[in-house]
Formats: C-alpha cells, sequence, structure tokens
C-alpha cells in the first residue's frame, strides 16, 4: 500500500496546484487536498486527492509534512468570518488532527504580504513592523504565531513564505494580472508610480521550486518574503505587456503615491533560486498569450 507522506492543501487553487504539480514531478508522495475545484490535472499514482473543508470537521491521518496554502483570500470570502472559522479556526484543527502521533517533522506555511499591512517605506524586508492590517493580513499573522508556538513546543522544522503577487496561468486578483486582462479587453488603464521600481511578483511554477528547496532544508524556522529579483520600472512592465497584447487600451498617469519594493535578500542569501523580474513577466505572457517578452 502506498505510504503518502507529505500534504498539501490547497491544491484547487493556483498556488497549492502548482507546488503539488512539482512535487508530483519530483517523485515525491502527497496527499493533494481541495475544497470546491476537484484538480485533475494532478491524479497521479504519486497522488492521493481529497475533498477537505476547513470550516468543517476533519478527520485525517497524520503526516510527515504540511505544506498548508489553503486559506479564505479577500476576493473569494463574503465574510468576516470566514477568516476566523477557516484561516484560523482550521489551522488549528488541521494541526491536531496530523500531529496525533508526534509525526509532523516539518511545516511550509505560505503566507502573504498582506502581514504588513500598510506599506510605509521603500524597501520591505522580514522585520518590518506591520502597521493597519486588514482583515486577511490580522487573519494570517495570527496562523503565523499559531504555526511558530506549535513548531517551537512540538520541535517541529518551519518554513514561512510571505508571498508577494503569484502570476500564472488564470492567475486573478493582483495588481498584474488585473492590469493583464484589461489590456486584453481593451480597456484602459490607470495607474502611478511609472518610474518607480517594481519586483511584487513571483511566477507560479518559480513558487513551486522554492517551496520544494525549503522542504529539503534542514532550517528549524525561517521567514522569507517571497518575490523575484532585479526590480524593473513599472511603465516598463506594463509597455511590454502591452505590446506583447497589441492591446489598444488608453494608459493614464496619475498622481505618484507611496511604493515600494520587496527585499530579498534574506533568502537570496540563503540559496534559493529566485528569478529575475523580467524572467517572471516573461513566464507569464508565455504562458497566458504565447508571445513571449523581449
Amino acid at each position: 500500500m502506498t505510504n503518502y507522506k507529505i500534504l498539501i492543501t490547497g491544491s484547487g487553487t493556483l498556488v497549492g496546484n502548482s507546488i503539488s504539480q512539482y512535487f508530483i514531478k519530483k517523485n515525491k508522495q502527497i496527499i493533494a487536498s481541495y475544497r470546491s475545484s476537484y484538480p485533475l490535472n494532478l491524479i497521479s499514482k504519486n497522488c492521493k486527492i481529497i475533498k477537505l473543508d476547513l470550516q468543517k470537521k476533519i478527520n485525517l491521518k497524520p503526516v510527515n509534512c504540511l505544506i498548508h496554502a489553503a486559506a479564505a483570500v479577500p476576493h473569494k470570502t463574503k465574510s468576516k468570518n470566514d477568516y476566523q472559522k477557516t484561516n484560523i479556526d482550521g489551522l488549528k484543527k488541521l494541526l491536531f488532527q496530523i500531529n496525533k502521533n508526534n509525526s509532523l517533522k516539518k511545516i511550509i506555511f505560505i503566507s502573504t504580504m498582506s502581514v504588513y499591512g500598510k506599506i510605509n517605506t521603500q524597501k520591505v524586508d522580514e522585520k518590518y513592523i506591520p502597521f493597519k492590517q486588514d482583515d486577511y493580513g490580522i487573519s494570517k499573522s495570527r496562523m503565523e504565531i499559531i504555526i511558530k508556538k506549535f513548531c517551537k513546543k512540538n520541535s517541529i522544522k518551519c518554513i514561512i513564505l510571505r508571498l508577494s503577487g503569484v502570476i500564472g496561468h488564470k492567475s486573478e486578483s493582483n495588481f498584474i494580472s488585473n492590469i493583464m486582462l484589461k489590456l486584453k479587453n481593451n480597456e484602459k488603464i490607470v495607474y502611478s508610480n511609472p518610474n518607480k521600481y517594481f519586483n511584487n511578483i513571483i511566477y507560479s511554477n518559480d513558487l513551486a521550486k522554492i517551496v520544494y528547496e525549503a522542504y529539503k532544508s534542514n532550517d528549524d524556522f525561517q521567514i522569507y518574503n517571497v518575490a523575484s529579483k532585479y526590480p524593473i520600472k513599472l511603465k516598463n512592465v506594463i509597455n511590454k505587456i502591452a505590446k506583447s497584447l497589441k492591446s489598444t487600451s488608453k494608459i493614464i498617469i496619475v498622481k505618484e503615491t507611496k511604493n515600494f519594493t520587496i527585499n530579498i535578500s534574506k533568502i537570496l542569501r540563503d540559496g534559493y533560486t529566485v528569478p529575475f523580474t523580467k524572467k517572471t513577466l516573461s513566464n507569464f505572457i508565455e504562458k497566458n498569450n504565447k508571445i513571449k517578452l523581449i
């Protein structure tokens, strides 16, 4: 009988699905959980697909590694209470179930830059003190704290990845994905800070590789910002996407606002494979439009 040791939650989403695909390609035996979108592309001898709703009763066998990508997210959440029931209460139930016999050895938690709240600095690193978090950011911060305490109490290794905007096939609800959709539909684009530098994106397949490297790591506890390296000017990002799509959108630049880039020196220092911002965009455009970014 196949023995599955790794649980990857949220496999019906872009992030969880990309991670699951990568682990299957690496010949790892995984349990891939989903809530509503059944991941047909994960059907494999190395993957057991299960339905899991974190707001309901959880009945799971213990595993050695948890990669937790499932969460209530802003663009799909109807009630503030969902953050409590799914993100916080659901996490507690999940940890209790999968570590009943103290089998759990590692947790990789997919967190978010939203834990920082409103960012008032030009470059944000892992030490930035949160300020004016929204409900989603608060819930993810609490999840980080729960996981950190749980891992310390049970001597479990843990890596927390705070994600920038994840882009990939049919990605949605982040700045670049929304820009691409509007350019595809030749809708008006309004933005600020054209000459400010931008790296607030990571391609889903590159993220999956980073998660796999975290899985292989021997670190006891680390928190990393995840974005692309070598930021490029925002106007170049938008103009190149528009050019690749042959978009006729009217592009309007408005008054400049506060802008930041993401400091990823820590994850680079520790040897993770992080792509160039330009390469991240190239992969995104090629995947969605079959046109390479020159």
